[in-house]
């Protein structure tokens, strides 16, 4: 008894949430010495699994234990397939929302859309999308976006549909992410949904605007001229999150809701290639939203980049006219911040956008000289052999 005190009151152990025969597995786990120590300690544990889930009249409560320690197994690359068919009876039997979750869960992370088991969580998805409490129906919706597949759309398209207009944003959220994914798989089965999802994203609520925003983007990359008309929508969107509107906890190290920007800009990007009119409405936009973003910190730098982007997509009578604006540099030279960076990712991140910009641009504006030249060429003495590789494969 006075071995297992100092495992019982381990202040990590009272407040991981998990079992006294968890623990110790994870700990010796993270303790064994070698792989062939680690595998020897998974094994004796998937036997003792797998003698636990065929005992009869299992609780839920020890199921949902059972069923965790089989997800981390499964995460070390060991075959857990025995306990597949256990999942999904905990999805099916749990009587609390932690164990409806833990189901869900390793459900999306053992099965496929394709998986025979799949079938059998049609039933309980129904039950939990049409539940009262928010966080069941969060959960089936979850589970849809991974394991969603031709028999399963019959029965809860509908009611995937109506929780569009849930009055709680994340279940809206995560209905508009059901969509994206048969979108992705079966288009044509969204087509009368347009103008409801123009709506949403009209709507502007910040709840959404993330997942709406990744829907459009794919929408957009199909047939950007059936999308030309939101831009006045976007551009508003956009400005207000510059001029932080949106909460404060939409921030992210001050700098206002970055990936709602990234996502917009790059929307703003493909529906003004070639296409003089969309430029001259948002070049200025583009160009303000990367000076607020100069000054920030390093999730700025994913706008600037994206900014950058979109400035080098931008019809070329726009594109000199901003250049060669007096009242400000020219927003193409931030590039060479990324190429004078001694952090390697923003270095590669300099040359990708380089590469988008049209060689013509480089020298417009006076921005691009020898220093710019003699960093390029630095980058083929690096240690780092992608940014030896992007430089050849470029320049």
């Amino acid at each position: 008894m006075s071995s297992q005190l100092p495992t019982i009151f381990n202040s990590t152990f009272l407040t991981s949430g998990l079992s006294k025969g968890f623990f110790e597995f994870i700990t010796k786990v993270g303790e064994a010495r070698s792989k062939q120590e680690e595998d020897r300690y998974v094994t004796e544990e998937l036997a003792y699994l797998k003698n636990k889930l065929n005992q009869p009249d299992i609780s839920t409560s020890k199921m949902k234990d059972y069923i965790t320690r089989l997800v981390y197994c499964d995460m070390l690359g060991h075959n857990v397939e025995f306990g597949h068919i256990h999942a999904v009876k905990l999805v099916q039997s749990a009587k609390g929302l932690w164990e409806k979750r833990v189901g869900y869960l390793s459900c999306s992370l053992f099965l496929h859309e394709t998986h025979e088991l799949s079938i059998m969580l049609i039933n309980t998805i129904q039950k939990d999308l049409r539940s009262s409490n928010h966080l069941e129906v969060c959960a089936a919706l979850t589970a849809l976006c991974q394991l969603l597949n031709t028999e399963m759309i019959p029965a809860v398209y509908g009611l995937v549909e109506e929780k569009l207009s849930h009055p709680k944003d994340i279940v809206r959220k995560k209905a508009i992410m059901v969509f994206h994914r048969l979108f992705r798989d079966k288009p044509e089965l969204i087509i009368h949904l347009d103008e409801k999802f123009r709506q949403i994203l009209s709507g502007g609520d910040p709840g959404v605007l993330g997942a709406i925003l990744c829907l459009f983007i794919d929408f957009v990359k199909e047939d950007p001229s059936k999308y030309k008309d939101l831009v006045p929508v976007l551009v508003n969107i956009l400005e207000q999150v510059l001029d932080r509107y949106l909460p404060r906890n939409y921030d992210y190290h001050g700098a206002p809701a970055p990936w709602i920007q990234v996502k917009i800009i790059q929307i703003l990007g493909m529906l003004a290639q070639d296409d003089e009119k969309i430029s001259s409405e948002i070049g200025q936009l583009i160009v303000h939203t990367l000076k607020k973003a100069e000054n920030g910190v390093d999730c700025s730098y994913a706008i600037i980049f994206e900014c950058i982007r979109t400035l080098a997509r931008l019809h070329p009578q726009v594109l000199t006219t901003l250049i060669h604006k007096p009242s400000h540099l020219n927003p193409l030279s931030v590039i060479t911040r990324f190429l004078k960076s001694h952090n390697h990712n923003l270095k590669y991140l300099g040359l990708i956008a380089l590469s988008e910009v049209d060689p013509v641009w480089w020298v417009e504006g006076e921005w691009w000289g020898e220093e710019q030249m003699r960093i390029i060429v630095d980058c083929l003495e690096e240690k780092d052999d992608s940014l030896k590789r992007k430089v050849c494969l470029y320049y």
